[in-house]
C-alpha cells in the first residue's frame, strides 16, 4: 500500500508545472532586447499634416483630468515619438529624428510628474511606474541603437538625450522603492 501510494505521489509531482521565480535587480542592465513594443507613429514630423495630428494630441491631453490616465497618455507619446524618430534616421532625416526623440524623453519625464501627483493623492502608483520604467528600458535600448547609427554631433546629442534617460529611469527606480 504505501508503495502505491508513493507512486501516486510521485506521479502528481511529476505532472504539475515547474516554475522558477527568478528575483532580478531592477538597476541592472543586460544586453538582452526589452520585450516592449513601441507603437506605430502614423505621420511623422516634417510632414505637411503634422501639425494637424500635434494639434489632435493636445486636445486630447487637454481633455485628460485624472493623473493616472494623463500619465499612461505621455507614455504613448513618447513611444510613438521614439518610433518615429528610428523612421526618421532611416530616411536619412537625423537633426529632426534627434529632436523627436528628446522630445520623446520629455514626454517620459511629464509622466513621471504626473505619476508623481498621483502618489501625492495617496493612490498606488506601482503599475504606473511600472509601465514608465518599461518604456525607460526601451527607449535606453533605441537610443543606443541610434548613437550606433549616427556619427559626430548628431551622435553626441543622442548620447545627451541618453544621459537624461538614465536620470529619468534613477528617479522611477527611487519612486518604485517607496512604493
Amino acid at each position: 500500500m504505501k508503495k502505491i501510494l508513493s507512486l501516486i505521489f510521485i506521479l502528481i509531482l511529476l505532472s504539475l508545472p515547474i516554475r522558477s521565480y527568478a528575483h532580478t535587480d531592477p538597476g541592472a542592465t543586460n544586453s538582452a532586447k526589452v520585450e516592449y513594443v513601441l507603437p506605430y507613429p502614423g505621420i511623422l514630423p516634417g510632414s505637411t499634416l503634422y501639425p494637424l495630428k500635434a494639434l489632435r494630441d493636445r486636445i486630447i491631453e487637454f481633455f485628460i483630468s485624472d493623473p493616472g490616465k494623463k500619465a499612461e497618455f505621455y507614455i504613448l507619446q513618447a513611444d510613438k515619438r521614439l518610433n518615429a524618430s528610428l523612421a526618421l534616421l532611416e530616411q536619412g532625416k537625423g537633426e529632426l529624428s534627434e529632436t523627436t526623440v528628446s522630445k520623446a524623453e520629455k514626454y517620459l519625464e511629464k509622466a513621471l510628474s504626473e505619476t508623481e501627483k498621483f502618489k501625492d493623492k495617496g493612490q498606488n502608483v506601482y503599475w504606473i511606474l511600472g509601465n514608465i520604467e518599461k518604456s525607460l528600458r526601451k527607449h535606453h535600448e533605441v537610443l543606443d541603437e541610434l548613437i550606433e547609427k549616427s556619427e559626430g554631433d548628431l551622435a553626441e546629442k543622442y548620447s545627451n538625450t541618453l544621459e537624461h534617460n538614465e536620470k529619468l529611469l534613477d528617479r522611477v527606480i527611487k519612486l518604485r522603492a517607496t512604493e
